[in-house]
């Protein structure tokens, strides 16, 4: 069975961003989608950091923006990215990390179609 991987990166795009991008671009699974959460207002984003938009774009990506100003860095765009989220599985990536190898093939491989959870 084939299954689909959301993940979801919250960032203030920092530059090291687009490994983290080209890390899920290099993926040889195909069936993910990735949501980049910018956590800085649209209005608020200086040009230099725009750029950098452009450099991550996919037609597997949704960049969506945070657009109210908080505090709790990441966290809040971590919630309001999860009403994107189409994929059968969630992960989470933050922006200076990046996958190594074949992750969701590998993934798709060891999920066992059984019932489980994770409970608090």
């Amino acid at each position: 069975m084939e299954r689909t991987f959301s993940v979801i990166t919250p960032t203030i795009l920092r530059p090291s961003l687009i490994e983290t991008c080209e890390s899920i671009d290099r993926q040889s699974y195909h069936r993910w989608q990735h949501i980049v959460m910018v956590d800085i207002p649209i209005a608020d984003i200086p040009d230099e950091k725009l750029t950098l938009i452009d450099r991550i774009k996919h037609p597997n990506r949704l960049i969506r923006y945070c657009e109210v100003a908080h505090k709790n860095v990441g966290n809040t765009c971590k919630s309001r990215a999860f009403k994107y989220v189409c994929g059968d599985y969630l992960l989470y990536l933050d922006d200076d990390d990046s996958y190594l190898g074949e992750v969701f093939e590998i993934l798709n491989g060891q999920i066992k179609d059984e019932v489980w959870g994770v409970f608090p």
